[in-house]
């Protein structure tokens, strides 16, 4: 069946259940809604969440967050164990292992690494809130690579009159072959293309879940996982990435501080973090 521009559409119900986490209120564990993280295998484990674990600086609050929204969604996020590796797709340590201050507890794709890494979580989140027809990469300008599309079994083919969608797999919209769609769209990304779909911010509206884009050759961009404020309207950051090779999803510590990875960013000419310099960054938000 087809929606009125043609797309095919397809049944919520054939989506597999999305898997619900909820985190019990404790010293270590937040007192949040329950938010879904569909990757996870065993969803009966207790694990420690980012706001749990990461407190606010001292002095700060974090900011309210809607409940829902993909704030909420980043903040909450399930950590692997403390002191846990940062590890590659074959689940080797990589060499870099100073830069980390939390590894976010989700499986790493083989095309999950460098400046593509971030747009894996506003892709899970649209598929944890079944808004299956949102999710999509931009591959070149004006050429996307929708989920919807994936799911029925069509594959995108470049011959001579461009690209086409040919019917070539079964229908499949399980959680496997999510995983098979983002691996491909992280594949295909284009990161020049990606900013004619993002809306540009200004430092004085970096929210949560918005980009932090190094452009260029080689490119790099973190993604604001969690912000903190005090009385004076100071702010600050936790800051979120993936990195090359192909690595677990994981908080950036900040070296300047030893015990606080909260990055404060006041200038819009440089930010240095524990692993990248971003010179003149570019601030974009998911639409």
């Amino acid at each position: 069946m087809r929606n009125s521009m043609g797309q095919k559409m397809f049944s919520s119900n054939r989506i597999s259940n999305s898997a619900i986490v909820v985190f019990l209120l404790g010293s270590f564990f937040s007192p949040i809604w329950a938010c879904s993280y569909t990757w996870l295998e065993n969803v009966e484990q207790q694990r420690e969440t980012l706001a749990g674990r990461i407190r606010a600086p001292e002095g700060f609050e974090r900011i309210a967050v809607e409940k829902g929204s993909f704030a909420e969604w980043l903040r909450n996020l399930p950590l692997k164990q403390a002191g846990a590796n940062v590890m590659d797709r074959n689940n080797r340590p990589i060499g870099n292992q100073i830069s980390h201050a939390a590894v976010i507890d989700i499986n790493v794709l083989q095309f999950e690494q460098g400046a593509n890494a971030i747009l894996r979580p506003w892709k899970e989140h649209l598929y944890s809130q079944e808004k299956y027809d949102e999710i999509r990469f931009a591959i070149h300008e004006g050429v996307l690579f929708p989920w919807f599309r994936w799911c029925q079994g069509e594959r995108m083919k470049t011959g001579k009159d461009g690209i086409e969608w040919i019917d070539s797999e079964e229908q499949d919209s399980s959680r496997e072959s999510f995983d098979r769609y983002l691996n491909k769209g992280l594949e295909l990304a284009n990161p020049k293309a990606l900013e004619t779909y993002l809306e540009a911010k200004s430092l004085e509206d970096l929210g949560i879940g918005d980009l932090i884009v190094h452009t260029g050759s080689p490119g790099h961009a973190v993604i604001v996982l969690d912000m903190a404020v005090n009385q004076h309207g100071e702010k600050r950051y936790l800051l979120g990435q993936g990195g090359v090779p192909a690595q677990s999803f994981h908080v950036l510590k900040n070296l300047r501080h030893k015990d606080c990875p909260w990055y404060e960013i006041s200038d819009t000419r440089n930010l240095w973090t524990s692993s990248w310099t971003f010179t003149r960054p570019k601030f974009l938000k998911f639409q």
